[in-house]
Formats: structure tokens, C-alpha cells, sequence
């Protein structure tokens, strides 16, 4: 079985690293943190007053999810951020270029080394993750679900931190650009959807559609359905003074992803074009 020489290398180089376990071991104790003392501030509280809290676990779990969720936005672009950037600043990009790796080859490397190591951070905070659901709420197998659908997600961060390694002429300027398309992603998009329904009449905003790509209300309706709030939704999209279709509403998750994806592709493209040799 041939194996991508790019991924070979950086999963090689990542295994000699101390980068990446220290990552883990920062985002573990993190989720660790808020897990624990967020039970023990509950079980505590019950132990006084004689009620039960349960939905105080869920507001800890929910809390847990989304931490974990603004660090892996916090982590993931800068992982490919210096994808070709850096291989430029090395003077090793037209070295690859010239051998029999085609441009996708170096990018899926890239991608997919950086996607395994995400991967396993996601693999080792399920523990932390399952600290709140020690007393019921939400059942294992929708927090499994909650975590599989993030990879989509995750994936889309990869490949922005990508396209901006191609566009950037060093890894610090390449950085830069991939947390800026990040932030318009993850903020950008509600901010005009919500500036645009003051431009717009009843049921005439389209410009609420654009949230489908943004990966947070996709997180939030995923837990909002996990926990039994399935009108969630509609309300945060009510508060928001939007107006989208209710079957809109209802697939919004695999909506949602699907769009995610499609956007994780245009990147890739786009990628690949900007680093494919320019023929004169």
C-alpha cells in the first residue's frame, strides 16, 4: 500500500514533537477542570438543600461541549496554517512541486495528518466530556453523535488554516488570515445575518441561511436536540430576529454539515490552484 510521503513525514515529525501531547494534555486538564468542579459544586449544593439539580449537569455538559468546541477553534487553523507556508520559507515547496507528487498530494497530507491529530484530542476528552453525565441527561450514544459530527467541523478549520498557507507568504501573515476567515465564519455570518434583518421584511430574510456554515449553531442545535430542546432553534433564531423556512429548521444539522463540507471542498480547490506551477 503506497503511503502519502507528505503524511508519512509530518505524522513522523509529530510523533518526535512535544507539541501536540502538550496540547492534549492542556486541553484535558481544561475540560478536567470545568467538569469536576462544576459536579462537585452541584453535588455539593444538593447535599444542603435536598433538591435535585439535574439540570445543572446538563448546563455543565453543555458548558464542557463548548468549551472543548472554542478550542479546537482556537487550535485546528493554526495546525495547517504553516502547512506551504512554512515548506516556502524552507525553500522545500518547488523541491516538492518538481517530484511525482501532484498538488493534491501535498494538501491531503497536510490535511490529514493535521485532521489525526485532532482526532485524538477528540478521542481523549471523552472521559472529561462524560464527567457531567455521570447522573443522567443525556444518553452515551448522542454525545458520541455530538462528537462525530464535529469532524466535519474540524475538518472545515483544517482547510481554511490551508488556503491561508497558500495566500500567505509566512506562516505568522498565514496564521493571521486563517483566524480572520475563521472569526467571519464563526461571528462574521451571525453579525450580518442579524444586521440584514433590520433591512429586510417578514419572512424576506434570506440572508439567515448563511448560519448553515457556521459550525457553532450547528453544535448548538446538535446539543440542544440531545438534550430534548428541540425548539431550541427556532427560538435562538427568533431572538436573533430571523425568519428561516421550519423545515429549514428541522434538518438544520445535515443541512448544516453538508454546507460545511461543500465549503471544506471550495477550500481545497482553491488551494490546489494557488500552489499548482503557473505554466507561461
Amino acid at each position: 500500500m503506497k503511503v502519502n510521503p507528505i503524511l508519512k513525514r509530518d505524522m513522523m515529525v509529530q510523533s518526535r514533537s512535544y507539541t501536540i501531547p502538550l496540547v492534549i494534555s492542556g486541553i484535558n486538564a481544561v475540560l478536567f477542570l470545568v467538569g469536576l468542579l462544576g459536579v462537585f459544586g452541584v453535588t455539593a449544593r444538593m447535599q444542603h438543600s435536598a433538591e435535585n439539580e439535574y439540570e445543572a449537569f446538563i448546563s455543565i455538559y453543555i458548558l464542557v461541549v463548548m468549551i472543548w468546541f472554542g478550542l479546537i477553534v482556537l487550535v485546528a487553523p493554526s495546525l495547517t496554517a504553516g502547512g506551504i507556508s512554512g515548506e516556502r520559507q524552507t525553500k522545500t515547496m518547488d523541491l516538492m512541486l518538481i517530484t511525482l507528487m501532484k498538488p493534491m498530494d501535498i494538501i491531503g497530507g497536510k490535511i490529514i495528518s493535521s485532521l489525526w491529530s485532532i482526532v485524538v484530542m477528540l478521542i481523549s476528552c471523552i472521559p472529561a466530556m462524560m464527567i457531567p453525565l455521570l447522573f443522567g441527561g443525556v444518553s452515551t450514544m448522542k454525545t458520541i453523535l455530538i462528537m462525530l459530527s464535529m469532524i466535519p467541523m474540524i475538518l472545515l478549520f483544517l482547510c481554511i488554516g490551508i488556503f491561508a498557507s497558500s495566500i500567505g507568504s509566512t506562516s505568522i501573515r498565514s496564521t493571521a488570515i486563517a483566524y480572520a476567515i475563521t472569526a467571519f465564519i464563526c461571528i462574521g455570518t451571525v453579525v450580518i445575518a442579524v444586521l440584514s434583518a433590520n433591512f429586510a421584511g417578514n419572512g424576506n430574510n434570506y440572508l439567515a441561511y448563511m448560519l448553515v456554515f457556521n459550525p457553532a449553531t450547528t453544535i448548538l442545535s446538535m446539543l440542544a436536540n440531545a438534550i430534548g430542546e428541540v425548539s431550541f432553534l427556532g427560538k435562538l433564531f427568533d431572538a436573533l430576529s430571523l425568519s428561516p423556512e421550519r423545515a429549514f429548521l428541522r434538518f438544520y444539522p445535515i443541512v448544516s454539515i453538508l454546507f460545511q463540507l461543500m465549503l471544506s471542498a471550495i477550500f481545497v480547490i482553491c488551494t490546489v490552484l494557488n500552489i499548482t506551477p503557473k505554466r507561461k
